[in-house]
Order: C-alpha cells, then sequence, then structure tokens
C-alpha cells in the first residue's frame, strides 16, 4: 500500500489474501501474481500491465493509466470496475463469473474473453471492440462509443441493450436466445447473426442492414431507420411488426410461417420472399412493390399505398382484401384460389393472371 516509483515491477508474488492499493508508477507491471483472494484498488500508472494473474476471486478497481493492458487473467470471480485509461486492452481473460463495469478508454479492446456468467455495463469508449467473446450467460448494457464492433460472440444466453454508437456493427454473433433491444446509432450493421430464438427491437439507425439472420424463432418490432435493408433472412417462424423507414427493402426472406404487420415506408420493395403460411397486414407506402413471392397461402389486407404492383407472384390461395391505391397493377400472378374483395383504386390493371 502507498507504493511509490518511476519504474516498478512485481513478478511472482503468491499469497493466500494479497491487496495492492494506492500504488503509483510512471511504469507499472504485474507479473506472474497469484493469490486465493486477490485485490487491485486505486493504481496509478502511465504504461500498466497486468499479465498471468491468478486468483480464485479477483477484483480490479480504481485502476487509471494512459496505456493499459490485461492479459491472461484467471479466476473464478472476477471484476473489473471504474477502470480509466486512454488505450486499454483485455486479453485472454478466463473466470467463471466475470463482470466489466464502469470501464472508460479512448480506445478500447476485448479479445478472447471466456466465462460462464458475463457482464458487461457501463463500458464507455471513442473506439470499442469486442472480439471473440465467449459465455454462457452473457450480457452487454449500457454500452457507448463512436465506432463500436462486436463479432465472433458465443453465448447460450445472450442480450443486449442500451448499445449507443455512431458507426455500429454486430457480425458473427452466436446463442441459443439471444436479444437485441433500445440499439441507437447512425450507421448499424447485423451481419452473419445466428440463435434458436432472436428478438430486435427498439432499434434506431439513420443506415440499417440485417443480412444473413438465421434463426427458428425470429422477431423484429418497433425498428426505424431512414434507409433499411432485410436481405438473407431465414426463419422457421418470423415476424416483422412495426417496422418505419423512409426507404425499405425486403429481399431473399425465407421463413415457414411469416408476417408482416404495421409497416410504414415512403417507398418499400418486397422481392424474393418464401414462406408456406404468408401475412401482409396494415402496410403503409407511397410506392409499394412485391416481385418473386412464393407462398402456399398469401394475404394483403388493411393496406394504403399510391404506386402498388403485384409482380410473378405464386400461391395456391391468394387473398386481397381492403387495399387503397391511387395505381394498382397486377401481373403474372399464379394461383389454385384467387380472391380480391373491397379494392380501392383510381387506376386498376390486371394483366396475365
Amino acid at each position: 500500500t502507498h507504493i511509490y516509483s518511476y519504474s516498478l515491477t512485481f513478478t511472482h508474488i503468491h499469497s493466500h489474501s494479497l491487496t495492492f492499493t494506492h500504488i503509483h508508477s510512471h511504469s507499472l507491471t504485474f507479473t506472474h501474481i497469484h493469490s486465493h483472494s486477490l485485490t487491485f484498488t486505486h493504481i496509478h500508472s502511465h504504461s500498466l500491465t497486468f499479465t498471468h494473474i491468478h486468483s480464485h476471486s479477483l477484483t480490479f478497481t480504481h485502476i487509471h493509466s494512459h496505456s493499459l493492458t490485461f492479459t491472461h487473467i484467471h479466476s473464478h470471480s472476477l471484476t473489473f470496475t471504474h477502470i480509466h485509461s486512454h488505450s486499454l486492452t483485455f486479453t485472454h481473460i478466463h473466470s467463471h463469473s466475470l463482470t466489466f463495469t464502469h470501464i472508460h478508454s479512448h480506445s478500447l479492446t476485448f479479445t478472447h474473453i471466456h466465462s460462464h456468467s458475463l457482464t458487461f455495463t457501463h463500458i464507455h469508449s471513442h473506439s470499442l471492440t469486442f472480439t471473440h467473446i465467449h459465455s454462457h450467460s452473457l450480457t452487454f448494457t449500457h454500452i457507448h462509443s463512436h465506432s463500436l464492433t462486436f463479432t465472433h460472440i458465443h453465448s447460450h444466453s445472450l442480450t443486449f441493450t442500451h448499445i449507443h454508437s455512431h458507426s455500429l456493427t454486430f457480425t458473427h454473433i452466436h446463442s441459443h436466445s439471444l436479444t437485441f433491444t433500445h440499439i441507437h446509432s447512425h450507421s448499424l450493421t447485423f451481419t452473419h447473426i445466428h440463435s434458436h430464438s432472436l428478438t430486435f427491437t427498439h432499434i434506431h439507425s439513420h443506415s440499417l442492414t440485417f443480412t444473413h439472420i438465421h434463426s427458428h424463432s425470429l422477431t423484429f418490432t418497433h425498428i426505424h431507420s431512414h434507409s433499411l435493408t432485410f436481405t438473407h433472412i431465414h426463419s422457421h417462424s418470423l415476424t416483422f411488426t412495426h417496422i418505419h423507414s423512409h426507404s425499405l427493402t425486403f429481399t431473399h426472406i425465407h421463413s415457414h410461417s411469416l408476417t408482416f404487420t404495421h409497416i410504414h415506408s415512403h417507398s418499400l420493395t418486397f422481392t424474393h420472399i418464401h414462406s408456406h403460411s404468408l401475412t401482409f397486414t396494415h402496410i403503409h407506402s407511397h410506392s409499394l412493390t412485391f416481385t418473386h413471392i412464393h407462398s402456399y397461402s398469401f394475404t394483403f389486407t388493411f393496406s394504403h399505398s399510391h404506386l402498388l404492383l403485384f409482380t410473378l407472384i405464386h400461391s395456391y390461395s391468394l387473398t386481397f382484401t381492403l387495399i387503397h391505391s391511387h395505381l394498382l397493377l397486377v401481373t403474372h400472378i399464379y394461383y389454385y384460389s384467387l380472391l380480391f374483395t373491397l379494392i380501392h383504386s383510381h387506376s386498376l390493371l390486371f394483366i396475365h393472371i
């Protein structure tokens, strides 16, 4: 306690109960530290490294450094709290129960983190990367960064909530149960997301892309974006509800049961949609196009558009009801049973039915 030095090294320290507190140094290294109960608190250094730290119960709190690295840290119960650094790296961290809270850094990287129960909360950084994170139960909450990337995240139960970033990417995320909620970003991409049960809710972005999303049960709800694309989405049961965008595209969507409800967009396109049971209800758009739609049962109801086009629609049972459009064009429709009822249009054209 209360150790002051320009250049300071702690190496090969072994103890049952070990505490480091109020340590100040320009260049500071902790390496090969072993203890059953181990605490680091109020550590200040310009250049600071923790490496090969082993403990059953391990806490890092109030650590301040310009350049800070944590590497090869092993503990049954491990907490990092109130860590501040300009450049900060966590790599090869292993723990049964692991918490990162109130972490602040200009440039921050988490890589090769393994834990049974893992929480990241109140993480702030200008440039932030999470990569190769593995946990049975994993939560990311209140994460703020200008540039933020999540890649190669694996967990049985995984939640992302209250994530804010100017540029945000989620890629190669795998989980049995996966939730994204209250995600805000100017530019946002979700790609190569795999989960048995998957929910996206309250997602806001100026430019938003969902691509290569696979899930048995998949829900998109309360999605808002100026420019929004859904492509290569695969699910057994798939619902899109309360989707709002100025320019909105759905392409290469595959699901056994597929529902689109309360979709609002100035320009809206559905193309290459495949489903056994397909329902569109309360679809509102200035310009609306359906092309290359394949479904055994196809229902389109309670929808409004200034310009509405249906082309290359294949369905065994096809129903259109309560449709309002200034210009409605229906062409190249293939069906066994077809019903149009309560259709309102200024100009209506059917070709090759």
